[in-house]
């Protein structure tokens, strides 16, 4: 239990490009040094934009390593200068992790002295309801994996371009044959509603379909911009 307490957490922050920028440079001046920045594109339908700000728009997904101690606080630093939950904003969480590299432990042991332990009473944060859902498809499909996430009750999501690098003969000895492009699906949905937006991707863009999906969740740890 100590270790999950004071193991480093994954830092996703999702949002629109013209606040990329800013957020970098507030992890930045915090001690955060980014592990991924990349664009990707939003799924919601046009009528939630203006709730959520995750409409058919350009967006930026930063990851970042941050120690336990210092996630609260980054997230409350966040929400102060980037107004997260707000129209066109944006939304950031963590995420568990059960192991990471010596240089990543450095970086984030090097937290702890620059940023203030997170205070237990932020109004604004969320603890353990929501899941992080991934689903890898074959390109062009990243539209029926939100089709058949949106009927188990998810709301949006960030599509990423990706290339597989399977190994192709340990590939086609199962019977199907990988893609190079793929699309990689990020959902954040309530913990209830995980199973069942899961199950809706697996059984429209599983293995068996032309999609060749496969989703895994990680549950997250606190989240800012999903209320």
């Amino acid at each position: 239990m100590q270790e999950k307490n004071t193991s480093p957490r994954l830092l996703m922050l999702i949002t629109q490009l013209k606040f990329s920028e800013k957020a970098a440079q507030m992890l930045r001046e915090n001690g955060v040094s980014l592990l991924l920045s990349a664009h990707a594109e939003g799924t919601a339908p046009s009528e939630m934009l203006d709730i959520l700000g995750f409409g058919n728009t350009e967006k930026n997904i930063m990851i970042a390593a941050v120690s336990r101690p210092a996630a609260g606080t980054l997230l409350r630093k966040l929400h102060k200068e980037l107004r997260l939950g707000t129209a066109n904003t944006g939304i950031a969480f963590t995420l568990p992790l059960s192991g990471v590299s010596k240089l990543i432990l450095q970086l984030t042991e090097n937290q702890t002295g620059q940023i203030a332990p997170e205070r237990k009473e932020d109004a604004n944060m969320t603890e353990s309801g929501y899941a992080m859902i991934a689903a890898i498809v074959n390109q062009g499909f990243s539209g029926e994996v939100m089709q058949a996430a949106r009927s188990a009750g998810a709301v949006g999501g960030s599509v990423l371009h990706s290339r597989g690098i399977g190994a192709t003969d340990e590939v086609n000895s199962w019977g199907f044959k990988l893609q190079d492009e793929k699309e990689i699906v990020i959902i954040v949905a309530e913990r209830e509603s995980k199973l069942a937006i899961m199950q809706a991707i697996g059984n429209s863009c599983g293995l068996q379909s032309d999609a060749k999906g496969v989703v895994v969740s990680i549950p997250v740890e606190d989240a800012l911009g999903l209320a």
